[in-house]
């Protein structure tokens, strides 16, 4: 079964949120993190889509330039170095990748291609987009009604 846990370094349940106060701690882009995630995951399994292993895979969040440009230390790693980060997956062409410590890296992980500025605020006030018509599981919204079915069921 394929299975992720990722532990956002200076996060909190609150990430989930997007309340902009600070009396609600959060991480700066930890919302960005759980965003790019939970999108890749979702493309992957319920849509079908061959780019969500490239994001899934994804070395963007071990080097973050804005996290980096806010932490006294200047570490641009979002995982938590407290609690390790997992991700176990298998891939198109039926190779598996175990990764036990995303924040250290793991052979298989690499760049995304995708741009460097990600922001989930962005994503979630733009018009969704359909991929592939082709690779969407039947059901979904994104194929016309079926002939002589009732329209609350094609």
């Amino acid at each position: 079964m394929d299975s992720g846990e990722l532990i956002i370094r200076g996060g909190s349940h609150l990430d989930f949120d997007f309340i902009p106060n600070v009396a609600f701690g959060a991480s700066l882009r930890g919302a960005d993190l759980i965003t790019w995630y939970t999108n890749a995951w979702f493309d992957k399994y319920v849509k079908g889509d061959a780019a969500a292993d490239r994001r899934l895979l994804t070395t963007r969040w071990r080097n973050d330039s804005t996290e980096g440009g806010v932490d006294p230390n200047h570490d641009p790693n979002m995982f938590s170095f407290y609690y390790q980060s997992r991700l176990n997956v298998h891939l198109r062409g039926g190779r598996v990748l175990d990764c036990e410590d995303m924040r250290a890296g793991c052979p298989g992980l690499a760049a995304d291609g995708d741009p460097p500025a990600y922001s989930y605020l962005a994503l979630e006030t733009s018009p969704d987009t359909v991929r592939s018509r082709r690779t969407a599981p039947q059901g979904t919204s994104i194929y016309p009604k079926t002939a002589g079915l009732p329209s609350s069921v094609g």
